[in-house]
């Protein structure tokens, strides 16, 4: 649509003229509209009311005496009124003795009628009036009735606007395009002359002047001004005309003047030019000279310089290099990592033969080197074994390169020891290797979780059913008891992939470990002997106390299986400061300050290959059926998950060291408010979405909620919710949904889509994992909208109904 500033001028007023007239006309039918509205409102409420102070009186002595069957009649006589859809007299006691619904109605009627009153609804007219006798309401006579007429008053008054409309418009449209012209055809001329003037500089033309009004004032003034116009621009042509004749005659002199001084300019050129010739000649050999002297002193200071930078990076290289002589097999220099590496003074391996260090004492190191002196092929990136002062073998890199230092054939070997890159890399691969375990675990736990969850629901709906004692029901208590422990098994799963749910608390560690040692008494037996070392003044940490306790009870009972002969176990704890040296042989470390718990014995220890396994699950020395090898992966998980690491030192027949740090609590713990629940299971009639991936699961859920009065709508996914979800004319009260499901959508960013729909929408989260898995983004209240798997059946109903209650 074109702006209003790009139309025409008639245009323009044929638009202001019939928006004028739009708005005045939609004004005046407007409120005709609502005048008739509000009449027929009050007609309509007048009508009610009179019909039912009718009923009211034709009910009066049934009511009475207690006779429903004349107030039945009464009310069948007002059937006949086609806008009265329903009716019903009360007795004293807000019982319904007679009453009448037009068949398709289906507002029902008020259950206890409160007084006299006529009300609008939405989508009727509902009248009160009660039925007096001696000055004391008997009874009351409710009436409803349909608003048809209203809305046929309505239309037909619209559709009536809507005409009145259309021929005003069009008659405003006729007047607005004939009487338009008298205002804009002046101003169109004087548009047109205008023009014509810009186009042809004619300042002769004139606008003709038709009416004495404003606008013909506004032609004569513009008229006036072209004279004004005409006449200063006459004068300014011959004005111009004189200028250019003295500027021709003016420019002539100066040419003749200018061509006089270019010839004395010429002749004093030529005479400098012959002057310097010769002076150039001079400056060209004296220049000569100075640069060749000039480049001498810098290639010598270039020389310099560079010897200086090669002698100072082979000095401060941090790789051991050293240069040798191919003829004598000498050292001619080594830097000072190179003299760190062979624990010698300069003076002592400078001129020394090179073999008589034991640095390259390797059969095939001392083979390669030789090959490299004698044919000068260069040597890269070699892998071979270097004798350290301790006489023990070490990974290294050996590269060399031959060169001419002077008239003399050298070699520039470089000897790179990589023994802590390559532990380094053995530790990161077992941390890679820990990680994917982890997530296998975590996934299988997950899956479990859910089947475990489907078949405790269903043992205890069988046991629920089964109202006496027998061995149906005793059988379905051992299932229950199975998948309890089942569940106890994939918990711990769960933890040494550090996804089971965790509750932190502002902690001591020292009262942890106080509070383990009565407890480990007995578990130790009695021929191990328990010392506690710990620190006093040890800082606080955040954590799970029950889960810390777990892992103390593990080592503790590990050591004892070590142990078999008795020894001792020795509990410490210390605090510690971690810089960043301590990080180059540990990366699973991180600097800070931290509680370090220290767990020793004196057991039978272990061998390297099984040091690499020990924090698997399932992985056990132990014999068949003495342990479930996820005592250590359990442990593991849970200090992973407070944020921790674990170190171990075991040399077989020796013994073990475990230590386990954990970082300071910096900022206090905030607590955690819970929401009490009640020990009574009540259902109620709202309507619940579940959404859960694995069908039996989903389909034990919709059962158990159906059982509780709930109406269920089902979904397999987070898209097919949402669909569900639109096609809903009731939206559900409250969304019961998996956390981790297919098709690209979570349990949480499935809430927030329908919550952008219902924004009171409550939410029910379940999952096998730790809600603090999830990225901080589940809002969580406490316990109260959040359900671990495996859960009973009465946990989710009363999960439901609190978080419908609160």
């Amino acid at each position: 649509m074109k702006s209003l500033s790009s139309i025409s001028l008639r245009a323009k007023i044929t638009f202001i003229v019939m928006a004028t007239t739009c708005v005045a006309l939609a004004a005046v039918l407007l409120a005709l509209c609502v005048f008739d509205q509000i009449d027929t409102r009050a007609r309509l409420r007048r009508d009610g009311l009179t019909r039912a102070l009718i009923v009211a009186d034709n009910c009066t002595g049934p009511l009475r005496v207690g006779d429903p069957h004349p107030a039945q009649d009464a009310l069948m006589a007002l059937s006949e009124d086609p806008h009265l859809a329903a009716g019903a007299v009360y007795d004293f006691r807000g019982e319904i003795v007679a009453r009448y619904v037009r068949r398709g109605w289906e507002i029902p009627l008020p259950k206890t009628p409160a007084g006299s009153s006529v009300s609008f609804l939405s989508r009727h007219l509902e009248v009160m009036q009660p039925v007096m006798l001696h000055g004391r309401s008997i009874g009351m006579v409710v009436l409803q009735m349909d608003l048809a007429e209203l809305d046929e008053r309505l239309l037909r008054g619209g559709a009536t606007s809507a005409l009145v409309s259309l021929v005003a418009l069009g008659i405003g449209y006729l007047l607005a395009t004939r009487l338009q012209r008298f205002i804009s055809r002046p101003i169109l001329q004087l548009a047109e002359t205008s023009r014509a003037i810009a186009a042809e500089k004619n300042y002769s033309i004139r606008v003709p002047r038709e009416s004495s009004d404003e606008l013909g004032q506004l032609v004569d003034g513009y008229n006036e001004m072209l004279s004004q116009i005409e006449l200063r621009d006459t004068a300014l042509q011959q004005a111009q005309a004189q200028l250019e004749k003295r500027v021709g005659e003016r420019t002539r002199d100066l040419f003749e003047s200018n061509a006089r001084l270019h010839e004395q300019v010429k002749a004093a050129q030529r005479a400098r030019e012959e002057s310097a010739g010769l002076a150039g000649q001079l400056q060209v050999a004296f220049d000569k000279l100075q640069s060749e002297s000039a480049e001498r002193a810098e290639a010598r200071r270039a020389l310099q310089r560079s010897e200086e930078r090669f002698a100072t990076a082979f000095r401060a290289c941090p790789v051991p290099m050293a240069i040798l002589k191919c003829s004598s097999r000498t050292f001619v220099d080594v830097n000072d990592r190179f003299l760190r590496l062979v624990l010698r003074k300069r003076d002592e391996v400078i001129g020394a033969k090179m073999f008589s260090l034991p640095l390259w004492s390797a059969q095939e190191t001392r083979g390669r080197i030789e090959q490299l002196l004698a044919d000068g092929e260069p040597l890269q990136s070699w892998e071979c074994r270097i004798l350290g002062s301790n006489s023990e073998t070490r990974p290294a890199v050996l590269s060399g390169v031959s060169f001419m230092l002077g008239d003399e054939s050298c070699v520039l070997l470089i000897t790179e020891d990589i023994s802590e890159r390559a532990s380094l890399e053995g530790q990161l691969r077992q941390a890679q290797k820990m990680d994917a375990i982890g997530q296998l675990a975590a996934g299988v736990a997950h899956d479990f979780n859910n089947l475990l969850t489907v078949i405790q629901g269903h043992a205890q709906i069988v046991m629920a059913m089964q109202t006496e004692e027998g061995m149906a029901k005793e059988a379905m208590s051992r299932v229950v008891g199975a998948t309890q422990r089942a569940a106890q098994l994939t918990g711990q799963l769960l933890t040494f992939s550090r996804k089971q749910v965790a509750i932190p608390r502002q902690i001591v560690l020292n009262s942890v470990v106080g509070s383990c040692a009565s407890m480990l008494k007995p578990l130790l037996g009695e021929n191990v002997n328990l010392h506690l070392h710990l620190a006093t003044g040890l800082p606080s940490i955040e954590g799970d106390a029950g889960m810390l306790e777990q892992v103390i009870v593990n080592l503790a009972v590990n050591a004892r299986d070590a142990m078999r002969r008795g020894g001792d176990l020795i509990l410490s704890t210390f605090t510690t400061e971690i810089d960043s040296s301590y990080l180059l042989c540990r990366p699973q470390a991180r600097p800070g300050t931290f509680v370090c718990l220290q767990v020793s014995d004196s057991g039978c220890g272990m061998d390297a290959a099984t040091l690499e396994r020990i924090f698997e699950p399932f992985f056990t020395t132990k014999e068949v059926g003495k342990g479930t090898g996820l005592g250590l992966a359990t442990a593991y998980g849970i200090v992973k998950q407070h944020r921790g690491w674990i170190e171990v030192v075991s040399q077989a027949g020796v013994g073990t060291t475990f230590k386990i740090f954990l970082p300071v609590l910096s900022v206090a713990d905030r607590g955690v408010e819970t929401t009490p629940t009640s020990d009574s299971i009540r259902g109620g009639s709202e309507t619940i979405l579940v959404v859960e991936d694995e069908p039996a699961l989903r389909d034990l859920v919709s059962a158990i909620l159906r059982r509780h009065g709930y109406k269920v709508i089902e979904a397999g996914h987070g898209k097919e919710a949402v669909s569900v979800w639109q096609g809903c004319d009731r939206k559900p009260d409250l969304l019961l949904t998996d956390m981790m499901m297919p098709e690209g959508m979570t349990g949480w960013e499935l809430a927030q889509k329908l919550r952008q729909d219902t924004t009171d929408l409550k939410v029910v989260y379940t999952s096998g994992y730790s809600p603090e898995l999830f990225n901080g983004q589940v809002q969580l209240h406490g316990s109260a909208n959040f359900l671990p798997k495996p859960f009973h059946p009465s946990v989710l109903a009363k999960a439901v109904r609190q978080c419908l209650d609160n």
